[in-house]
């Protein structure tokens, strides 16, 4: 017998038909239960629902569906938030006009928040001040968005300190839908549209900024968290107010989920354009005459290649200074391409004929480019860039000598993890790769996503995802910008300084944890930053201490048939070692600490060890242990170090 499905399509804007998307209906009790969301109202009567009778759709009987308005707060409970968010619950504590502030925000949630956040903290002449802007702002009607919400958000916006976070909440816009932004794409932006105000020169200077202004957007309430640290999510009504608001204000034309290039009487007056387009489209128009543009950003969900006339920029040739074609692949490169002489981002994809022109766009500080299999020699011509991206360059086979240490200003470099054809220095290769050493002429490099198949010393970096030996098939989806991997290549001197940032620590098929080089330095590493670490295919390791603080971060452990004891610790060793033994009666073991009493781990408090067979004794001072396949762990005596620990 099936099961019944329960369907949520949420934030709908068009009719359409169930059949086309597939909605899984069955015949008798078994069936599918469909709710739609819509900020138009009436769609939703608009939509027949289908079921199944005699394998053919029909709509839904009247009886059968059911039109719920979802009104905004009633005034308890707008108000109840409104406090929450300011962060004051007595009432008397509160500025009299606060009430009045409340109702102007017409019961939404997300204008509540807005303008709550905005006002936390402010004295009473804040509060007289705002009521009387929110009674002054002239009604807009926008579709889909409330006047009262749109005035609202526009004042917290334009409360929004300094300039910088005004600039980057009107970035955000650029981007699609309840897209996860990336800060790296929002530093990349800002870089190549100048768009901060602090004259700010090194990419982790605009970095630090730009999530300097994120969480000030975020505590306005108008950005929201992402799944991860390096990514954030704006709601689609907020970003709906922040499309109308760049329009207005920066001239930004914002469109997308279209079919065809918009219709308008003249692009003059825009600044920025991002277009995304949900079918192939065909052809751009012969020219664009848009001689205030800056900022051109043309995607597309179809990969089909799209064909851009030789003329298409020629009047752009004085403005533009960034072109993001990362999700448009083109026949080929328009001739107008190279009046680009200010463009200083370009982001391209499956270019391959033409990208020997690049080589001419001297004042390119960020290049992008997605699908390539050879990089042009011409590239190292670029040497006013400051960034190279390559990471979606899957099947890229060659680098050419001396095209990346001619690139002395990059400051990040990403090369997809599946490039190995790095020159071996001192063989004959048939085709001829850059070599590892050009790294070496890097002084500025800070950032450095790269797979080498054999160990060198590192640059001293800021950002990083390294791996090195085999190429490691096994993808870990981790979130961390200091990622270190090692394939069979044990850990030495040469790594200190990535060893002390890194924050993951992928070791696998070590046949010794810590090599030759390594053992003649008594100094100890001290993993300072570290919070996941992954063990696999480890032999010999028979020990392991760990010094624990007190973020909870996960370990994970697999095939180590040797190891006997697990040592952890959360505090100075005799006061551990004199607690355990005075609560709980049992033997302290004289711990046998890993790679050779040369490496501390501060960080780790959440362990997870599976199929170690020979796992005898652990004493461990985190919080959580998960256990499988420990089949020698016979008692539960020996878990008798575990202070500390809450789950097991």
């Amino acid at each position: 017998m099936g099961k019944r499905t329960f369907v949520i399509l949420d934030d709908v804007w068009e009719k359409f038909n169930f059949a086309d998307i597939e909605i899984p209906i069955t015949n008798g009790n078994m069936g599918c239960k469909v709710v739609i969301t819509s900020r138009k109202k009436g769609l939703c009567q608009m939509i027949p629902m289908p079921v199944a009778q005699e394998d053919s759709l029909i709509g839904v009987p009247e009886a059968l569906t059911k039109e719920i308005l979802i009104g905004v707060l009633a005034e308890p409970e707008a108000w109840t938030l409104f406090k929450k968010t300011v962060g004051i619950s007595i009432d008397s504590e509160i500025p009299s006009e606060a009430k009045e502030v409340c109702d102007k925000c017409g019961g939404l949630p997300v204008a509540i928040r807005a303008v709550a956040a905005a006002l936390k903290g402010k004295g009473k002449h804040a509060w007289k001040d705002a009521l009387r802007q929110l009674k002054n702002y002239k009604l807009k009607e926008i579709a889909g968005i409330d006047p009262d919400l749109f005035n609202s958000l526009k004042w917290s916006y334009d409360r929004l300190e300094p300039k910088d976070a005004r600039s980057c909440f009107l970035l955000c816009s650029l981007f699609p839908e309840d897209a996860e932004i990336s800060i790296d794409d929002l530093v990349r932006y800002s870089v190549g549209m100048r768009l901060l105000d602090q004259n700010l020169n090194i990419f982790d200077e605009v970095r630090d900024r730009v999530l300097a202004m994120v969480d000030v957007l975020n505590e306005s309430c108008l950005l929201l968290d992402g799944t991860n640290e390096n990514v954030v999510k704006m709601h689609d009504v907020i970003r709906d107010v922040a499309i109308t608001i760049a329009e207005e204000e920066k001239g930004y034309l914002v469109k997308h989920v279209i079919k065809k290039w918009p219709e308008k009487d003249t692009y003059e007056h825009y600044s920025a354009i991002s277009l995304r387009f949900t079918t192939n489209i065909q052809e751009l128009p012969d020219v664009l005459e848009c001689t205030r543009l800056h900022t051109l950003v043309l995607k597309c969900r179809d990969s089909s290649p799209t064909d851009v006339k030789n003329s298409f920029f020629n009047e752009m040739e004085n403005n533009l200074e960034i072109l993001d074609l990362s999700e448009m692949p083109l026949k080929s490169s328009p001739s107008s391409l190279l009046r680009l002489v200010k463009l200083r981002m370009l982001c391209l994809s499956g270019l391959s004929r033409d990208m020997a022109l690049l080589g001419r766009l001297k004042n390119l500080e960020i290049l992008s480019l997605h699908g390539i299999e050879e990089l042009a020699p011409e590239i190292k011509e670029l040497t006013s860039l400051r960034l190279l991206d390559l990471e979606n360059c899957t099947n890229l086979r060659v680098i050419p000598p001396n095209v990346i240490s001619k690139l002395t200003q990059l400051e990040e470099l990403y090369i997809s993890d599946t490039f190995d054809q790095w020159k071996v220095e001192g063989t004959d290769q048939q085709r001829e790769n850059a070599s590892l050493l050009e790294l070496n002429s890097l002084t500025l490099l800070k950032t450095l996503k790269v797979h080498m198949p054999r160990s060198m010393s590192l640059p001293k970096l800021t950002r990083f995802s390294i791996s090195i030996g085999e190429n490691i098939k096994y993808k870990e989806n981790y979130s961390s910008t200091r990622i270190l991997k090692l394939y069979g290549i044990p850990i030495e001197n040469k790594f200190r300084d990535v060893l002390e940032k890194v924050e993951v620590l992928y070791l696998n098929k070590l046949p010794e944890i810590v090599g030759n080089e390594g053992q003649e330095n008594d100094e100890e590493i001290i993993f300072l930053q570290l919070k996941i670490m992954t063990l696999r295919n480890i032999p010999k390791l028979r020990s392991f201490l760990s010094n624990n603080s007190n973020t909870p971060q996960p370990l994970f452990c697999g095939k180590l048939e040797n190891l006997k004891s697990f040592y952890g610790s959360c505090g100075p060793e005799e006061e551990k070692e004199e607690s355990t033994k005075h609560e709980l009666n049992v033997e302290i073991l004289e711990p046998q600490p890993l790679f050779n009493q040369k490496v501390v781990f501060p960080c780790l408090e959440v362990l997870e060890i599976w199929r170690s067979i020979k796992s005898e004794n652990f004493f461990f001072f985190g919080k959580s242990l998960d256990l499988d396949c420990c089949t020698s762990l016979t008692t539960t005596s020996y878990l008798g170090g575990l202070l500390f620990c809450m789950y097991i």
